[in-house]
């Protein structure tokens, strides 16, 4: 067996492998190759070449998509303007002399969003709670 034989066989077990784990992760492709930072180009070339050499040696499993969870709401509660008590008011960023006009609960995380806070800063909190593990 040639070096170049070699090489092709042993990419052939690395690629075997990483299809098994792929196929079996209950991910997406595309996540699972963003994931390894692996082209999903790349994975669908040797997946195809995996399966044509091995024809049955891979099970193939089936795909089942990762569970999706209803969209939870979390209430917000707007605090009216003589209500604030003065830890809040000293807690405020640098520069700001507002308090907390908003605060976002979620999946054990508690975000105070401050008066003035643009929103796409908002939107990307929101979305960093909501994916938040």
């Amino acid at each position: 067996m040639t070096i170049r034989e070699r090489h092709r066989e042993q990419q052939v077990a690395q690629w075997t492998e990483l299809v098994q784990e792929c196929r079996s992760s209950g991910q997406t492709v595309t996540g699972w190759c963003d994931e390894r930072d692996i082209s999903t180009k790349t994975y669908y070339r040797w997946e195809k070449r995996v399966l044509q050499r091995s024809g049955h040696g891979i099970k193939r499993v089936e795909r089942v998509p990762a569970e999706k969870k209803a969209a939870e709401f979390v209430e917000l509660r707007v605090r009216k303007e003589g209500m604030w008590n003065r830890e809040l008011l000293q807690t405020a960023p640098e520069g700001k002399q507002s308090a907390v006009t908003v605060v976002v609960k979620g999946r054990g995380i508690e975000v105070e969003i401050y008066a003035g806070v643009e929103l796409p800063v908002i939107e990307a909190i929101c979305r960093s709670v909501c994916h938040a593990e």
